[in-house]
């Protein structure tokens, strides 16, 4: 439930009456590929960067095998959209509250050729061509999305009523009417406090310098179209002091807590990946990455576009972002709150190291791998559909995946890596719905005491060949 200002009444009042406003709970992939920094709306180019670019899998994973490294990698990129951390984070949230975020992520949408006519918008095959997309907020929800297949859950579409597009209706469409129909869908983090009544304000103060904010509102000015954006969501303590129950307030130190979590289990053992059949395994890994690289290097644009991706130009080293500029400073000002969250997250080993700078090497313990990739192993010991067995002959440490031939007649679409950005660290395990593929946390509690099994269904998707 939601108190709320005159202004910010007067606020959704005025957008109600400017656009059409759906809420949509299946957005469709294809449509998100639209605006999802996918090159040519083809996710391929996605799971390239992740993997390959200056930051990404390949590259990127090593300067988290340390904890002083994993601080240090976090004071110089913090909110970085492109770095590793933040891109295992946005999928790794995403699989915990199943793509049903707390709060909205905004589309808006306007026709790329003025017609005099009502043109209509299928979700379900949009054109490129015809329509303008902009995501934002919710630009790395939609990179998310696009990246595991599965379809975003809380997402708010405006249509400008002058940019005559009627949208086709689909059963996980419905329109906002009215406030009441509204505010439902913006849901408060209570990580902070659990008070079930809460303000929220969608009024944001405007500088001369920001085009993107008008009237109070963030707008997208490509397609003259304004954006609910929450400012803020908060509850008051017994002191009367606002407490923040929006979900930027942990954003980025749940960003350092989760790829800590992470990098402890994925440097803590070798990579197994546990087969029915070596040679045939072999090979179907093998077609999944050449996949990945043929869609990217096929033509002179995927080569200049590999060359632009792979290698770090002589203006990036000059962006503040990658030099601490304003990330660190940004971090410091969030104040004691995060602080305290992210050291009840730490051990008290790391703890230590991160307030004590004198004893950083001292403490600091070796990696248990140096990641030089993964190693094939026979699952003779055990089915190769036993997870439980399997997670014994991985020593109970690390992760590990398995591959089942017999039910992969048709290959794989995808790199057999991109299988970490699908399993958060609280995470038993992450599969197929036939058990073909999957990836195993072996250091959840679940393997040992049978209690907290968490899994996430890897959409049958995943390992298809993208279809616009």
């Amino acid at each position: 439930m939601y108190n709320y200002s005159e202004e910010s009444k007067k606020i959704m009042e005025y957008v109600l009456k400017e656009s059409d406003i759906y809420h949509i709970t299946e957005l469709p992939v294809s449509f998100a590929a639209l605006d999802a920094d996918c090159q040519k709306n083809d996710p391929g180019f996605l799971s390239f960067q992740w993997l390959y670019d200056k930051l990404g899998f390949f590259h990127g994973i090593f300067a988290y095998n340390s904890f002083i490294k994993r601080v240090l990698e976090f004071q110089q990129y913090g909110d970085y959209l492109k770095s590793l951390r933040q891109r295992f984070n946005i999928t790794h949230e995403m699989i915990n509250c199943n793509l049903n975020s707390n709060l909205p992520v905004h589309i808006s949408v306007s026709q790329k050729k003025d017609s005099p006519e009502e043109i209509e918008l299928d979700l379900n095959s949009t054109l490129d061509s015809e329509f303008a997309v902009i995501i934002h907020p919710g630009q790395t929800r939609a990179q998310g999305s696009v990246f595991l297949r599965d379809p975003l859950k809380n997402v708010i579409l405006y249509i400008n009523k002058e940019h005559k597009i009627k949208l086709k209706k689909y059963s996980f469409i419905k329109k906002i009417e009215t406030i009441e129909d509204l505010l439902p869908i913006y849901r408060a983090d209570n990580t902070l406090s659990n008070n079930k009544t809460a303000t929220i304000d969608f009024y944001m103060p405007g500088r001369g310098d920001i085009k993107e904010i008008n009237k109070g509102l963030k707008k997208h000015i490509q397609n003259d179209t304004h954006i609910l954006k929450a400012n803020g969501i908060y509850s008051e303590d017994d002191k009367n002091e606002k407490i923040s129950l929006h979900s930027s307030t942990l954003y980025l130190p749940k960003t350092f807590t989760t790829m800590n979590s992470f990098s402890r289990i994925f440097f803590n053992n070798d990579i197994n990946l546990y087969t029915d059949n070596k040679e045939e395994a072999k090979g179907i890994i093998e077609q999944g990455r050449k996949e990945i690289l043929s869609r990217v290097l096929k033509e002179e644009y995927g080569k200049k576009y590999f060359l632009s991706a792979t290698r770090t130009s002589s203006v990036k080293l000059k962006d503040v972002e990658l030099n601490g500029g304003s990330t660190w400073g940004r971090w410091a000002s969030l104040g004691k709150r995060n602080h305290d969250f992210i050291h009840n997250s730490l051990t008290k080993e790391e703890s230590l190291i991160s307030e004590v700078a004198d004893v950083l090497i001292r403490l600091d313990s070796k990696p248990k791998q140096k990641f030089s990739g993964f190693t094939l192993r026979s699952t003779y010991e055990t089915n190769i559909n036993d997870f439980k067995g399997i997670v014994k002959l991985n020593d109970y440490r690390g992760f590990c995946i398995t591959l089942d031939t017999t039910k992969l007649k048709k290959g794989i679409y995808r790199d057999i890596y991109e299988l970490f950005f699908c399993i958060p660290s609280t995470f038993s395990i992450a599969k197929t719905k036939n058990d073909s593929i999957s990836i195993i946390n072996c250091e959840h509690e679940y393997w040992k005491t049978k209690q907290n099994y968490k899994e996430y269904i890897i959409n049958n998707k995943f390992f298809q060949k993208w279809q616009q």
